[in-house]
């Protein structure tokens, strides 16, 4: 326990965070790509809190060794897990049924300012609707692995920031 309470200034947690982030961005690419199993607007969200992930990450290397702004960094990754597990959970609900208000639409409602389904239409472009996730792993669907990956960042990032906090010896 000891370890996770005291990662936060050290290097290997961000690269593992981002490791995991980059790996899921490229199985979805692959099933996007190779597959043709192609993105509905969740799926683009979800990649847009990844991404977002990915980069607090990358700034989070470079600060870990200042108390506060590495704090800040573990609370930004909090929330941004936060926000992937409300798409996560939106997710699931399509998976199973209890989510029918029909609220995914072909077109990511990006703000003007961050139009990223023009930057990089291949990671960020809506082209199907929404339905049932695929089966990746292990009998396990896109979204129950999402789950699980949100379970984990959220624990992971609160126990970080709580060492952090509690100066772990």
């Amino acid at each position: 326990m000891k370890l996770f309470l005291n990662c936060a200034p050290k290097l290997w947690p961000w690269l593992t965070v981002i490791a995991i982030c980059i790996s899921l961005e490229g199985g979805a690419l692959y099933f996007q790509e190779i597959i043709g199993l192609f993105p509905c607007e969740l799926c683009i969200y979800t990649r847009v809190w990844l991404t977002a992930i990915v980069l607090v990450c990358i700034v989070g290397i470079f600060i870990r060794f200042w108390q506060w702004p590495r704090r800040i960094a573990l609370l930004l990754l909090i929330a941004l897990s936060v926000g992937l597990s409300y798409t996560t959970w939106q997710l699931m609900g399509l998976e199973y049924g209890w989510n029918t208000d029909g609220a995914c639409s072909l077109v990511a409602n990006f703000p003007s300012w961050a139009p990223l389904d023009a930057w990089f239409p291949m990671l960020f472009r809506v082209q199907d609707a929404c339905s049932a996730t695929p089966t990746v792993i292990f009998g396990l669907s896109m979204a129950e692995g999402l789950t699980g990956v949100c379970l984990g960042y959220l624990s992971a990032f609160g126990i970080a920031l709580y060492g952090d906090f509690t100066k772990q010896a």
